[in-house]
């Protein structure tokens, strides 16, 4: 007999950021409120072994780092780009991999 344990409070909150990130994406203009509104929780929530993050505040970095996620100093490597400060960003924004409808990834992977 196979027994599941039932989620931990980090993993109910994990799985309650990823869905109000989703349906933000898929209703554009709809605002879903998040668990937890602080950057580090999305992180958690988006970060795994085959992430690659360019992150910009050395806090988050690390905490990025140790989720798993490879770090990069080049925007266009990054799957993931956390900005805490959009004071500067602008600039780097053309930098930044962008996918498309028939290159979802970029030809990367």
């Amino acid at each position: 007999m196979l027994t599941i344990a039932p989620p931990d409070a980090a993993e109910l909150r994990e799985n309650a950021t990823f869905e109000a990130l989703m349906w933000s994406m898929a209703r554009r203009g709809e605002r879903r409120p998040l668990p937890d509104p602080r950057l580090s929780a999305v992180i958690e929530t988006l970060i795994d072994l085959e992430s690659t993050v360019f992150v910009d505040d050395q806090t988050l970095r690390q905490q990025a780092a140790a989720i798993g996620g490879r770090l990069t100093d080049d925007l266009a490597e990054a799957d993931h780009v956390f900005l805490p400060k959009l004071d500067s960003a602008t600039q780097s924004f053309p930098a930044c991999a962008a996918a498309a409808l028939l290159i979802p990834m970029r030809g990367r992977r």
